[in-house]
């Protein structure tokens, strides 16, 4: 009996470490309000960008139960916030998705575009007027 307790243990700690070590930490680049093929009204597309450049997005329905884990994170990113996330997950067959059942935790929340440039920028020690950060925040000329 003990032995069997002591595989089950095993078992789920290993999938729970595996499901730790599957996250990952990005900022949102965008949120845009769109229709929904399949759901009907009003679903939300999160652009993203981890740490060395990748870019993934994820679809979030507010009619569907994982909206409660994005439902903070939409409402203060359309409001202008800024926001560094970790615990995201990647969809296991398209590895540009994250996965819209996540939990993210906040790891930072800015109150403007400017405040979240240095942020990232502490993040990855990198000259802010690089050409990824361009892009993103509307440098002008370089």
């Amino acid at each position: 009996m003990l032995d069997k307790i002591n595989k089950s243990v095993i078992i789920v700690t290993l999938k729970l470490f595996k499901n730790r070590r599957n996250t990952m930490e990005v900022f949102i680049l965008d949120i845009k309000k769109s229709s929904s093929r399949h759901h009907s009204g009003l679903i939300y597309e999160i652009e993203f960008m981890d740490f060395n450049g990748n870019e993934y997005n994820t679809y979030v329905d507010p009619t569907m139960r994982n909206y409660t884990n994005w439902q903070y994170i939409v409402k203060r990113s359309l409001a202008g916030h800024g926001f560094i996330l970790k615990d995201v997950k990647l969809m296991p067959k398209d590895k540009t998705q994250i996965h819209g059942d996540s939990m993210p935790t906040i790891l930072t929340e800015v109150d403007d575009r400017d405040q979240m440039l240095i942020t990232i920028n502490s993040h990855i020690r990198y000259d802010a007027r690089s050409a990824i950060l361009h892009d993103l925040f509307d440098f002008g000329d370089k």
